[in-house]
């Protein structure tokens, strides 16, 4: 019953005892019954005069919504708070391709365990390799398969905020997860306490249009990213995943929108002695060195001097979305001495999602994207892919020797695709492929580093997934990852994911 029909009543109620109170003025009524009658009245009266109040203010429950879902007004301020994440617990187990001994990892697919993979060596020569015949040495991890690891590094904390201005809403996102521990953070994690650190993820502000802080990068489409329990996910989406950047979004006619950025820049280069970014320890003691025997390089050579520039131009229709989408690098490789050279990386692709509609399936989704260029590095999304490729070991002594050192940007190209398929409304599975090729030349990076670099990464991921509510996710997946050397050896992976999440 609402509250205008209950005062409706008592109202009534009230007229109908002051009209009992009126006839029992007949000559029989006695004095102690009208008495009780206008007490009566008065406490109806009283009553009334409540429930008028309490209907003029508002429950407790809408002074405290705020001003977009999920959120809550903090008390003497204009500003709407949002907290949200999960608790995730990943189970991986390797049956062929599994990590060597460290701090374990969860992720298994682009950025975790595939680009560094244990190859499949067996004999195999390489041309200057620096032993008896060119014979490669065993790779003894090769054979390392039924390795288990599980965690909860990848749950996940997020704090959103939203104030109204004369310029519009103000918004900020901050969120944090626990996978950021690596060999130089803690060893024997799991000794006595597993004591994982937080890992910033995002931290920017909006608004209208434009967006400062870390975020995920212009280029990076999560609708068109399948939905995989892989924290890693399948190789050839776009990148750079998350990173600092300055972004202005045009609303367009007919449901478009252009959005430009100014992104931190990273300069990364292979070399004989590893991968180098500009951010490297020159002196390989750190994890970013790849190559088995680094040297000092004396110098960085990797130099940033100007941001990234990207474009996106997107269409959003119900049946999905379609993004075209760019990039534009300034790749400086300078020695402080000898050596100043710049190229110019680039590239650009497409993205988007499809939902099909057909056989009545309505939730079915189909999701791809694309890209390729010259120098796009990290924008493959990558944990050890580069733009530049060169000969240097060290810096020069002489003018003459800087003239032997040779730089090429790298030409790349990645695809993902993948199909979400929905068995009921609790059950869903999603089928992905992926693919990444990096034109190294073996001659450049020497024949030990072309055992360490990678020429070609191919993923394919299968799930089934149920949701028994819809804030908890329960699901199984199967993951493939193959690996190809600049030297032509090959390594795989196979591995089973399993994974518990509670969002709230």
């Amino acid at each position: 019953m609402t509250r205008e029909r209950k005062i409706g009543i008592l109202a009534a109620l009230g007229g109908i005892a002051a009209g009992i109170a009126l006839l029992t003025g007949l000559p029989q009524a006695q004095a102690d019954e009208l008495a009780d009658l206008r007490v009566n009245q008065q406490l109806l009266q009283q009553r009334l005069d409540q429930l008028a109040q309490a209907a003029a203010v508002p429950p407790a429950a809408s002074l405290l919504r705020g001003s977009f879902p999920r959120s809550i007004l903090i008390p003497g301020t204009d500003t709407s708070l949002s907290i949200g994440g999960f608790i995730d617990e990943t189970l991986d187990y390797w049956l062929t391709g599994g990590p060597a001994n460290g701090n374990q990892t969860t992720t298994v697919g682009s950025t975790g365990q595939l680009p560094s993979v244990p190859l499949d060596i067996h004999g195999q020569t390489v041309p200057g390799y620096p032993t008896p015949g060119n014979v490669v040495p065993v790779n003894v991890q090769h054979s390392r398969g039924h390795v288990f690891s599980q965690s909860p590094r990848e749950s996940r904390l997020r704090i959103e905020t939203r104030t109204p201005s004369a310029w519009g809403p103000v918004g900020t996102v901050m969120e944090f997860d626990f996978a950021g521990t690596n060999a130089n953070s803690g060893n024997n994690l799991l000794h006595v306490s597993d004591n994982l650190i937080p890992r910033l993820r995002l931290a920017y502000a909006t608004i209208g249009g434009l967006l400062v802080g870390q975020a995920y990068g212009n280029t990076v489409d999560l609708a068109a990213n399948p939905e995989v329990l892989d924290f890693g996910g399948p190789v050839g989406e776009w990148g750079a995943n998350r990173i600092p950047q300055v972004r202005y979004t045009f609303s367009t006619p007919f449901g478009t929108s252009i959005a430009v950025s100014a992104e931190t820049p990273d300069t990364d280069i292979v070399t004989p002695s590893g991968l180098f970014e500009q951010d490297s320890n020159i002196n390989c003691a750190n994890y970013s060195c790849s190559g088995t025997t680094a040297l000092p390089l004396g110098v960085n050579p990797a130099k940033n001097t100007a941001p990234d520039l990207t474009a996106v131009f997107e269409l959003t229709r119900p049946w999905g979305h379609f993004r075209l989408q760019g990039v534009m690098r300034n790749l400086d490789f300078q020695d402080g001495h000898f050596i100043s050279r710049e190229y110019i990386g680039f590239g650009g692709g497409f993205a988007g999602n499809l939902k099909p509609g057909w056989f009545g399936w309505s939730k079915d989704n189909f999701q791809f994207q694309a890209e390729a260029g010259k120098g796009l590095g990290h924008y493959i999304n990558d944990s050890a892919n580069a733009a530049l490729a060169t000969n240097y070991t060290a810096s020069p002594a002489t003018l003459a020797a800087a003239r032997n050192i040779l730089v090429k940007p790298i030409t790349a190209f990645g695809a993902a695709v993948g199909y979400q398929h929905w068995w009921t409304p609790e059950i869903r599975s999603t089928l992905a492929v992926g693919i990444e090729h990096d034109d190294i030349s073996s001659q450049l990076i020497g024949p030990v580093e072309s055992t360490a670099a990678n020429k070609e990464l191919f993923t394919t991921h299968a799930n089934l997934i149920w949701s028994p509510v819809s804030f908890i996710d329960v699901g199984l997946e199967y993951v493939f990852g193959h690996r190809v050397a600049v030297a032509n050896l090959k390594g795989d992976e196979n591995v089973v994911i399993s994974k518990f999440r509670v969002r709230f």
